[in-house]
Parts: structure tokens; C-alpha cells; sequence
């Protein structure tokens, strides 16, 4: 089974603990969560790799993908969730030869119409164009 690092970026989410216990007992996952420089209203998850990087979405995410150590990388929003049997899926997905990566379907658990507005026009962004938002939990081989 292919390990899988699970990397969010983080930059003051006080609630970032409560997302990354989600896998604490899924075999073949990895939590890193990477705190920008400075930040002292996330605490630490202690179920999760800490990194420290300089602020920003990007530099975060380069740097967790560095202590990395999974054959795939899904790179995950403090705010976004996916459940962890979904993994399993991913992994079967990024078996299958020219399939490098791939995102998740956007929704919300709010039931607003503009929300559903919101996710109809991302999803059908990403299935059109291959071009998912961030929110969407990307995922890769390494």
C-alpha cells in the first residue's frame, strides 16, 4: 500500500488539531503540518509531523512536501475535509497508468444556494479545464 503524506499548510487555525486527528489511526498516512514562521495562534497538533516555513501557501507547501516522506502527496486546506476511507480511492486512482494527479469535488456542508453555485462552477472548472482550486484537496504521486 502506498504511503500517503497528507500536508496542510497552516496560518492561524486554532481548530488545525481537530482536522489532523481525522488520521490518526488510518495505516499508511502521514499528517505534517507546516505552521508559518511567526504564527502563535495555531497550536501544535501532536498527532501530526511539525514543520516550521516561512508564511505563505506556496513555501508552505514546498516545505511539507520536503518532509515528506509518502509516494503520494495530498495537499490539504486547514479548512477543507476529506474523509480518510476516501485515501483509498486516491490511491487506486494514481495506479492507473496516465494518472499523475488529480482533486476532490468541491462542496459545502452549508446548503446556501450561492454555495452550491459556488462548488457547481469549481467542479465544472476542474472537470473542463483541469483546473482545480486549492480548497479542492490536490493530490499526487510524488
Amino acid at each position: 500500500m502506498e504511503r500517503v503524506s497528507i500536508i496542510i499548510p497552516a496560518l492561524r487555525e486554532p481548530e488545525l488539531a481537530h482536522r489532523t486527528a481525522t488520521f490518526r489511526d488510518v495505516p499508511g498516512v502521514e499528517v505534517i503540518a507546516v505552521l508559518a514562521e511567526g504564527d502563535s495562534s495555531t497550536p501544535e497538533p501532536p498527532d501530526a509531523i511539525i514543520v516550521r516555513a516561512p508564511e505563505g501557501r506556496a513555501r508552505q507547501m514546498n516545505a511539507g512536501a520536503r518532509a515528506a516522506s509518502g509516494d503520494i502527496l495530498l495537499f490539504l486546506h486547514a479548512d477543507t475535509r476529506v474523509a480518510p476511507e476516501s485515501l483509498d480511492r486516491v490511491r487506486a486512482l494514481l495506479r492507473s497508468p496516465g494518472v499523475a494527479l488529480g482533486a476532490y469535488r468541491l462542496a459545502f456542508r452549508e446548503r446556501s444556494a450561492w454555495l452550491r453555485l459556488i462548488a457547481l462552477g469549481a467542479n465544472l472548472r476542474a472537470r473542463l479545464f483541469s483546473l482545480p482550486y486549492g480548497d479542492q484537496a490536490l493530490f499526487m504521486r510524488r
